[in-house]
């Protein structure tokens, strides 16, 4: 089990595939992060920083495919990016 699937909460009503994951970044500007859901099409991705420096990052989704994602920072950052992957089937 990676660390990523630690804080992962999957929650799948009828027609929609959500997964809320939680991944730690450490000095870092880029992560790819594996998708657990059964995505059919790329996912629709939501990313927030918290930690010490998060106001003076942003943080967005760089690459989606229905299998993966990559998460990439404004700047080196360390804290906890929070990340909702939400498709339909």
């Amino acid at each position: 089990m990676s660390k990523n699937d630690a804080n992962r909460k999957d929650q799948q009503p009828s027609g929609w595939i959500f997964e809320n994951i939680s991944t730690e970044f450490d000095t870092q500007t880029s992560k790819s992060i594996a998708l657990s859901g059964a995505h059919v099409k790329p996912p629709h991705v939501t990313a927030t920083a918290t930690g010490a420096d998060s106001g003076d990052v942003n943080v967005f989704c760089d690459i989606t495919t229905p299998t993966s994602i990559t998460i990439r920072t404004s700047a080196i950052f360390t804290g906890t990016i929070y990340i909702h992957a939400v498709s339909t089937l």
